[in-house]
């Protein structure tokens, strides 16, 4: 990696954490390289959700903010798909005769799962399947970690559904 790589890959890394410290993207990042292709930089993540990230940079705007305005574009366009997921599967959830549930949804208020998944460092997917009670079971970190975000005792978060007391096992 040469001096003008490295001096870029640093640019990009300080505003990625700024970005996360300004709670402007939903989880941190790092980028591990910055190549150039075809006049466009591309970033390359060590992150399955975001892989790299292709941009182009003209001399009217900062480096950083190039960077800037590509990551929230690309998380923009992240959320919005998250949010027709998140829609259909608020739409159809699970239902249960009876059993144990999870008021995630109660509690979050205006924050979202991504707020939640960032805090607690639990996947995305995992805090979508226990929000929508498709999940089977909790840990205890889990549960440790959700009452920590959200700011509450188990027993807020959790639910006995109608007849779930009378429901032998």
């Amino acid at each position: 990696m040469n001096s003008d790589t490295q001096q870029i890959t640093a640019w990009a890394q300080e505003t990625l954490n700024e970005l996360f410290s300004e709670h402007l993207i939903p989880f941190e990042l790092t980028a591990d390289d910055v190549k150039i292709e075809g006049g466009e930089y591309v970033i390359c993540f060590d992150d399955s959700r975001l892989n790299s990230l292709r941009f182009g940079w003209t001399d009217n705007r900062s480096f950083r903010e190039a960077i800037r305005f590509a990551i929230l574009g690309r998380i923009a366009n992240m959320r919005r798909a998250m949010k027709v997921y998140e829609t259909n599967a608020e739409a159809k959830p699970i239902r249960r005769k009876a059993g144990i549930k999870l008021q995630i949804n109660k509690l979050l208020g205006d924050r979202t799962y991504w707020w939640l998944a960032a805090t607690t460092h639990i996947d995305y997917s995992v805090i979508m399947n226990l929000a929508t009670h498709k999940a089977q079971r909790i840990t205890y970190s889990t549960l440790h970690k959700l009452c920590a975000a959200l700011k509450c005792q188990p027993g807020d978060l959790l639910v006995m559904t109608p007849d779930a007391s009378s429901r032998s096992y």
